[in-house]
């Protein structure tokens, strides 16, 4: 077993995604998997950067709360929170709140099935 415990100084801006983040790999002894995934900080008042990919992606939220942004829906995100962002689809996090929105974000290649949404009605 390889354990990772996360300190202050292991996060590091990307600005490319306007996000503070750790990303998983390479991890002491292990330099990839088939699957990417990093711990992802907003700063509060700000957005992350909209952008879309061909990978799959879940994200879920450990701490502080927002606003998440997938294509035309946009939907507030807290604590406990999980999201599942389609491959192609514009999407972003909007921290809204007073303290850093902290989540764990995993993407990897490939198909996922999905079973048709219910009706709302």
């Amino acid at each position: 077993m390889r354990i990772f415990h996360l300190h202050e100084q292991d996060w590091q801006a990307e600005p490319a995604y306007n996000t503070v983040a750790r990303r998983f790999f390479p991890w002491d002894g292990i330099e990839a998997a088939e699957w990417g995934g990093a711990w992802v900080q907003v700063l509060p008042g700000e957005t992350s950067t909209p952008h879309h990919h061909d990978e799959n992606e879940v994200f879920f939220v450990v701490a502080g709360g927002g606003l998440v942004r997938h294509g035309a829906e946009q939907y507030r995100i807290g604590y406990g929170s999980s999201m599942y962002m389609e491959p192609g689809v514009d999407h972003c996090v909007v921290n809204d709140g007073p303290t850093p929105l902290v989540f764990v974000s995993m993407w990897w290649d490939g198909p996922v099935r999905t079973t048709p949404e219910p009706d709302p009605a």
